[in-house]
């Protein structure tokens, strides 16, 4: 279009295209802030000191001056990347000027509030409303679901902030012939072979030529098998239940094999199998009884230690121990009120009760 931009204008549209709706002559820069609801716009094609906004969601338009005294060739108009800030930047140049100039513009002030009762949208005292892409007709499922999108009411005089997140509501729907497209060597059958055929235009027949179709099950089967109905989802479809035309997962004819003679040997081999089994659970028994055993007498040996006592034990110790040499010395154990054996003594008492027996004091 370059040298016509005379025949040029720039339009704006809210629901995705279904409708447009003139927003200015001429060719233009610009971006959308605050979630959506503002829309700035500045052409490009000449030098300006202009820039046209709209903060009703591109309903309306009006004109500003971002400068009195300079007119730029506008390079660009952006916002934040999450376009949800309610600031723009502008950047141009002055033609035969080096200089880059940038302009900040702000449009929070122009908004007396925040929007409010998100969490409501649709409803009368709601800041904020739905829509869905299929306009009027509700009913109409897209890629197999229903999406509403919350936003804000082109009539709110409020700005929707960062803290508002605008969700996206999706309901899957029944799966309908829409839904599917031709599986691979299939095609729709059209007007004239639908006729022939007493089909629907729409239906996918065999399509490719010098190539048999499939037989089912498969010659060579295992396990399981696909069996193609000629259709297959669209990739991306989320629709659910109703119609199903998806090529069908089924389990391969049953091949029994005859062998009694392997079938015998199965068994004996399970029986050995089971005695072993029976004979290493013999062995863990008697593993286990051992145990016990020995833990029950390291647990008598220990109560026995504990009811006579530390003086008690040294004193069988002693009596039991029979030195190499006659007329070898031993120390005498201490007995006075800081005795070290006396103290443990006191210590262990317990419910056993009994008076520890006493050590002799020369040995």
């Amino acid at each position: 279009m370059a040298g016509r931009t005379d025949e040029v204008s720039t339009y704006v549209s809210r629901d995705a295209g279904r409708s447009w709706r003139k927003a200015r002559e001429g060719t233009s820069v610009g971006d959308m802030g605050d979630q959506g609801a503002i829309f700035v716009l500045a052409d490009n094609s000449r030098e300006t000191n202009e820039i046209d906004f709209s903060i009703d969601g591109g309903t309306s338009f009006q004109t500003c001056s971002f400068s009195s005294d300079l007119q730029l060739e506008v390079k660009d108009v952006v916002s934040d990347p999450s376009v949800a800030s309610s600031n723009f930047l502008l950047h141009g140049s002055v033609p035969r000027e080096e200089e880059a100039y940038f302009f900040a513009i702000d449009f929070s002030m122009l908004f007396p509030r925040q929007c409010s009762d998100v969490d409501l949208a649709g409803d009368p005292g709601s800041d904020f409303e739905l829509w869905r892409p299929t306009g009027d007709k509700q009913d109409i499922c897209v890629m197999g679901r229903q999406v509403d999108y919350v936003r804000r009411k082109p009539s709110a005089r409020c700005f929707v902030g960062k803290d508002n997140r605008l969700s996206t509501l999706v309901r899957n729907c029944p799966c309908q012939e829409a839904d599917y497209e031709c599986d691979f060597c299939y095609e729709r059958a059209g007007e004239e072979r639908a006729a022939l055929k007493n089909l629907s235009s729409s239906s996918c027949v065999w399509s490719c030529e010098g190539k048999e179709k499939p037989t089912y099950p498969p010659a060579s089967c295992l396990g399981t098998y696909m069996k193609s109905r000629g259709y297959r989802l669209v990739e991306g479809n989320t629709c659910q239940g109703g119609l199903d035309l998806r090529p069908q997962l089924l389990v391969c004819p049953r091949q029994d094999v005859q062998n009694d003679g392997g079938s015998k040997l199965g068994q004996e081999g399970a029986s050995e199998e089971q005695g072993s089994r029976r004979l290493s659970w013999g062995g863990v028994g008697v593993g286990l009884v051992a145990v016990v055993a020995i833990g029950a007498c390291a647990a008598t040996s220990a109560l026995f230690l504990k009811g006579r006592g530390i003086r008690g034990a040294t004193e069988v110790m002693l009596s039991s121990f029979q030195p190499s040499q006659r007329g070898h010395a031993y120390s005498r154990l201490s007995t006075g009120e800081n005795d070290d054996f006396a103290l443990a003594d006191q210590l262990l008492q317990d419910d056993y009760d009994e008076t520890p027996v006493p050590v002799p004091h020369n040995i």
